[in-house]
């Protein structure tokens, strides 16, 4: 008998649990994943291993994974991946035969302000871990990866638990590179 009321009990328990998670996670959702693709420049230091860079343009894929721990303020996990040959709006960009490829991944705040009811201004930076190539001829001639840090500034428009993002992006690569980017994305709350 007591076996069979500790039984109830213990279902009581995991029916009541239950139903204020899916109470909670209606209320308002706790997780996003999602993707964007950026463009934009690459600005170099001056250096004679650089100099081909300098009018360069970038293509870069990003991927996220964001935990909120309020209604305006959450964590966020991002792993990036570039290449200046994915992307050309510079016409000296065909005519070069250096190439940047890099990636990073990051750790970092994110914090939201309401424009609307769907309409949504984001801020993001945190701390990465980035690591990029330079070739010339592909021929390696710089590899350099380090922490710095990232930030991000965008606008979400949100529908059901789908929403759609333009952000611009600035990302810092140690004492050599920098790239600034406009780009557009999707994401998913649940």
């Amino acid at each position: 008998m007591t076996r069979n009321l500790r039984g109830i009990k213990l279902w009581g328990l995991g029916i009541c649990l239950f139903s204020q998670l899916a109470g909670a996670a209606e209320k308002e959702a706790q997780n996003s994943i999602g993707i964007a693709y950026e463009a934009g420049d690459v600005d170099v230091a001056q250096g004679e291993l650089l100099d081909e860079l300098n009018d360069e343009s970038t293509g870069q894929f990003s991927l996220f994974y964001e935990r909120y721990v309020s209604e305006y303020f959450g964590l966020e996990f991002i792993a990036l991946n570039g290449d200046t040959n994915d992307f050309s709006i510079i016409i000296d960009d065909i005519f070069t035969d250096s190439a940047l490829e890099y990636n990073s991944f990051g750790l970092g705040v994110r914090t939201e302000v309401p424009i609307s009811r769907r309409f949504i201004a984001y801020a993001k930076t945190g701390l990465q871990r980035y690591q990029y190539k330079l070739l010339d001829d592909n021929e390696l001639i710089l590899e350099e990866d380090g922490f710095s840090y990232y930030a991000s500034v965008g606008i979400e428009y949100r529908f059901s638990a789908m929403s759609l993002l333009i952000n611009y992006r600035h990302l810092d690569m140690g004492d050599n590179i920098v790239t600034d980017t406009l780009g557009c994305g999707i994401a998913y709350r649940f």
